[in-house]
């Protein structure tokens, strides 16, 4: 009976297996489990499960049921969850499974004008040990988290939900357009908000929300609409009291090469902000920054550490469809350590029609002196690298060779480089490389390198500094 009223309400495949009741140990309240729980898709989706439940118990108050006619749940344990959110290219998804012709034929039967809006309430939830998929062919984002722990309580009144929840996950990865933004990174999700469902529309309402990725700690608030065909932003993101030892628990290795043992200093800051709609074609205005200032570190076996370590970067887009608008702004990114030193800034505009960048680098190397500062034992690496570069101009001048119009200068100089590797068959020497940016070409005035057994000795005189574009 239940399996048939299901298929009356949802465009899905109702599927359990054992089922137990008890009264007697936990009277007034009602215990329910059931095992097996599954909802599968159709048609596109057929044999794709939607959600899979290992083992379900709910227990509920039966006097406030009963008597009272208060529709509350005390306690929901989901154990094991596997849930599948996926949204094909053409925009359906599996999870949009209610048959909306039925709700409407029974609004339309309904005689009971006057009714007070449903109200329900949980007092808690939890899930125990998920695995969650979010796959959006659409928008090509994808999301896996593994090992999750979820628990909250909510309330519903009529089509909103009132939520405030505590999520953990050992594993949480994020790819966009096939790139991974977010890599095993360990998850703690904390959300007090409203989800709300207007017609076609689900809406988010963020109060308070904290996320925390690894060691890095990120507050988010405002709101989200989410349309049929698009989205509508407010929001707004920034790190609370982080510092740079929070921000480097991100990058992997970092975190898998004794990172509780290093030394860590400096600040850290990030802040952003999006606004207005997202969809096919239109990208909502944001703005991002990040700062990282007087950053130190030193990996425990090893004497020196890589310090003066600096960042700023900021990118605005006012919002719409013209991406000639994004500001890109790379203010400083430099380091040191022992004798070496690195400097580098670039400011870029106009992508897309005529690529505007101001760009300078200067760096002065001593390879052999990464092994004091970085644990790289599979690898040998010598020589110096000396850097002065600036280029500045759009690519129109390079196009119209108007070389007057776009700066361009600077030397580059390699020697006594070498490099070994477990991971090549031979290792690479260059006794000495060097070359000079001019406006109108690049100029190589000496190449001499070897690998294995091969020789190879040149003197170009220059390239149209085009090309490289």
């Amino acid at each position: 009976m239940v399996k048939e009223q299901a298929s009356h309400y949802l465009d899905a495949d109702l599927e359990f297996g054992d089922v137990s009741i008890s009264a007697i140990s936990s009277f007034p309240d009602l215990q329910v489990g059931v095992s097996e729980l599954k909802l599968v898709g159709k048609n596109a989706f057929d044999g794709v499960e939607l959600i899979h439940v290992n083992q379900l118990v709910l227990e509920v108050d039966l006097w406030k049921v009963l008597l009272n006619q208060e529709y509350e749940v005390k306690y929901i344990s989901l154990s094991s969850p596997v849930i599948q959110l996926i949204t094909l290219d053409n925009g359906e998804s599996n999870y949009d499974i209610y048959k909306t012709d039925t709700i409407a034929e029974e609004d339309v039967n309904e005689t009971n004008v006057d009714e007070s809006p449903f109200k329900f309430k949980l007092e808690k939830y939890e899930l125990n040990d998920a695995q969650l998929l979010y796959r959006d062919d659409l928008y090509q984002m994808f999301v896996h988290i593994d090992s999750l722990d979820h628990n909250g309580e909510f309330i519903m009144h009529a089509d909103t939900f009132d939520l405030n929840t505590i999520t953990k996950a050992s594993t949480f990865n994020l790819e966009y357009e096939k790139v991974k933004l977010i890599d095993d990174v360990a998850l703690k999700f904390l959300f007090n908000g409203a989800i709300a469902f207007e017609n076609e529309d689900m809406i988010f309402q963020i109060r308070e929300n904290t996320t925390s990725l690894n060691e890095l700690d990120i507050s988010f608030n405002g709101g989200i609409k989410m349309k049929p065909d698009s989205y509508e932003l407010d929001v707004k993101l920034a790190t609370i009291d982080q510092s740079f030892r929070h921000f480097l628990s991100l990058i992997p290795p970092a975190y898998q090469k004794d990172f509780n043992n290093l030394e860590i200093e400096g600040e850290f800051n990030f802040e952003s902000s999006f606004n207005g709609i997202y969809s096919d074609n239109y990208i909502p205005s944001f703005d991002i920054l990040l700062e990282i200032n007087n950053g130190y570190v030193k990996y425990p076996d090893l004497n020196d550490a890589i310090e003066n370590i600096k960042l700023s970067f900021k990118t605005v887009f006012p919002g719409g469809s013209n991406y000639d608008d994004l500001q890109v702004s790379l203010e400083s990114m430099n380091f040191s350590f022992l004798s070496s030193k690195f400097n580098m800034s670039f400011h870029g505009n106009h992508f897309i029609s005529n690529p505007f960048i101001s760009a300078e680098l200067s760096s002065d190397l001593n390879l052999e002196e990464l092994s004091k500062v970085y644990p790289i034992d599979s690898i040998f690496i010598n020589g110096n690298c000396r850097t002065d570069i600036h280029i500045k101009g759009s690519y129109s001048a390079i196009e119209k060779e108007q070389y007057d119009l776009f700066e361009a200068g600077g030397i580059f100089d390699l020697t006594g480089f070498e490099f070994t590797s477990k991971d090549l068959d031979n290792s690479v020497s260059i006794k000495n490389m060097s070359f000079e940016v001019l406006p109108h070409k690049l100029k190589i005035d000496k190449l001499l390198l070897k690998t294995g057994q091969s020789d190879f000795n040149s003197m170009v005189k220059s390239q149209t500094i085009g090309h490289m574009f």
